[in-house]
């Protein structure tokens, strides 16, 4: 099972109700096994290690890294070409730019930008058609984007943005000017909070936002 949308469950606090009713299926399946996949680790945290959820210690727990963003390239060519579409390389490098390389969203670009293409003469992927799909696609998160950044302190609202302009392996004093940060103590407290709850990851030795839909969304209409 895929969980990336299952945020949306939890945001509306229905998670731990999901849980039961998805539990409450599996038991009556002993023969079938489960794997349970996402990028929102927190999620999965609080699934099988909350002594309070129906998950609670029922699962092994593996974290696997992102593929290397050529491997992600030449991912999308090959299975464009496989439904008789052509994309270059290089416009598969920028689906996985857009997509900040999680697998994810760089499955949901190719998606919307397939379906811009498939009913077309020439079915050649075009720039615009990568521009457009991923527009497309953040239409549809804008919502959830701006419910993730506004359901946290205003400490961590500002780490937030600051991340998203400039991914950063430190808070030194000139980074917190350059981004108007509090001190050292409270940035360092919001960082916990954040990477605790999978919103920022560290990425080659440097903090990051985890999903490049919220960075997009903070550097241009939040």
């Amino acid at each position: 099972m895929v969980l990336d949308e299952f945020q949306e469950v939890e945001t509306l606090g229905l998670g731990a109700q999901f849980e039961r009713t998805m539990r409450s299926v599996i038991q009556n399946q002993p023969d079938i096994a489960y794997v349970f996949l996402g990028s929102k680790t927190h999620m999965l945290e609080r699934m099988f290690s909350s002594p309070s959820r129906p998950f609670y210690n029922s699962a092994q727990k593996f974290v696997l890294s992102r593929p290397p963003a050529e491997e992600s390239a030449r991912f999308v060519v090959e299975r464009f070409r496989s439904v008789g579409v052509k994309i270059s390389g290089e416009l598969a490098a920028k689906v996985v730019e857009l997509a900040g390389n999680v697998p994810y969203y760089v499955q949901a670009v190719s998606s919307w930008v397939y379906n811009a293409v498939a009913g077309g003469t020439s079915r050649i992927v075009r720039a615009a058609d990568v521009e457009d799909a991923f527009q497309a696609l953040y239409a549809t998160e804008t919502i959830l984007m701006e419910s993730v950044f506004a359901s946290h302190p205003e400490s961590q609202r500002l780490l937030m943005r600051a991340l998203a302009k400039e991914p950063a392996a430190r808070f030194d004093e000139d980074y917190r000017d350059r981004h108007s940060l509090p001190s050292t103590s409270t940035v360092n407290t919001a960082l916990r909070r954040l990477v605790m709850e999978s919103v920022v990851e560290s990425v080659d030795g440097q903090y990051a936002l985890c999903d490049p839909l919220l960075a997009y969304h903070l550097l241009t209409r939040a």
